[in-house]
């Protein structure tokens, strides 16, 4: 049984209580002034430490390894699996304790997801000190999130990702016209992304493709997100990601003040049915233009 079937049988996790931990709110407004540099300058990167398929590849075997018993899957204890693992890359149980019930809230979804994402705008965005327990834990994970990964390249022999190599799908009218109309501009190099403060964007093109569900209009977006811009994944917080969603390989991200900007070259749109890159861009306008005249 694979990882996934064995936590599907296995139940959901019980997230834990949320409780106040210690400010962090100076430093994560320090870090946010270097990730706007970095979150406009996307296009510019040329990172040789990006997390891509090959390094998402040996981190999934390690949590295979660390999880499921080969020929006995009837003794895994996800629960104790999951802290064994995760709990060391945060070293304060407080803030593991805090985090998870966080993440729990995200991969969920519903109403803990939008409290999450005002709560990434308040002070990751706005700058604010944090007024309420969601938005300090969010801050402690933040000013953390570096040290638990550079554990996680020690513990795997990996080295540290200067960014993660992003895929999002999005469907709507309005992301393919804001393709198009980068595409129409010859002189356009970049494009931005239409983004909240705070989305979802996975390590597969697979799972892209997934959430791209209407035929008529949508749009795979791939990005080398700088990891200053990166929130949470399973790699590192793991818990509700590798219970609920394995499979998806999410990362959050939060988006940079600037915007999140892209090549054009970076974008691949459906329209009406048809698949179109950027070698396409003038057989897409003239879809438009015949359906919006």
């Amino acid at each position: 049984m694979g990882i996934a079937g064995a936590i599907a049988r296995l139940g959901a996790l019980t997230v834990g209580r949320e409780v106040a931990g210690k400010t962090g709110a100076e430093t994560i407004v320090k870090e946010l002034a270097a990730r706007d540099v970095l979150g406009k300058d996307v296009l510019k990167l040329t990172a040789t430490k990006a997390l891509d398929d090959r390094g998402v590849a040996e981190l999934d075997r390690q949590i295979e390894q660390g999880i499921i018993v080969p020929g006995d899957d009837k003794k895994i204890d996800v629960t104790k699996a999951l802290f064994d693992r995760d709990a060391p890359l945060y070293a304060d149980q407080d803030l593991y304790t805090r985090a998870h019930d966080v993440v729990g809230g995200w991969v969920a979804g519903g109403k803990k997801k939008v409290a999450l994402r005002e709560a990434y705008t308040r002070v990751a965005v706005q700058g604010n000190a944090p007024a309420a327990p969601i938005e300090q834990t969010l801050v402690d994970m933040l000013t953390t999130r570096r040290a638990r990964w550079e554990r996680l390249a020690t513990r795997e022999h990996l080295p540290m990702p200067e960014a993660f190599k992003l895929y999002r799908g999005v469907d709507g009218e309005y992301a393919v016209k804001a393709v198009m109309e980068a595409w129409g501009n010859p002189a356009a190099q970049t494009m931005e992304v239409p983004l909240y403060d705070l989305t979802s964007w996975s390590l597969r093109r697979e799972t892209a493709d997934a959430f791209a569900l209407q035929e008529a209009a949508n749009v795979i977006y791939q990005a080398e997100v700088p990891f200053g811009n990166t929130v949470a994944d399973k790699y590192v917080d793991g818990g509700a990601f590798i219970r609920w969603c394995y499979d998806q390989d999410e990362v959050v991200v939060g988006k940079p003040r600037g915007g999140l900007q892209i090549p054009v070259q970076d974008a691949t749109v459906q329209y009406q049915g048809k698949t179109y890159t950027y070698a396409d861009r003038q057989a897409l306008a003239e879809a438009w233009k015949k359906d919006h005249p």
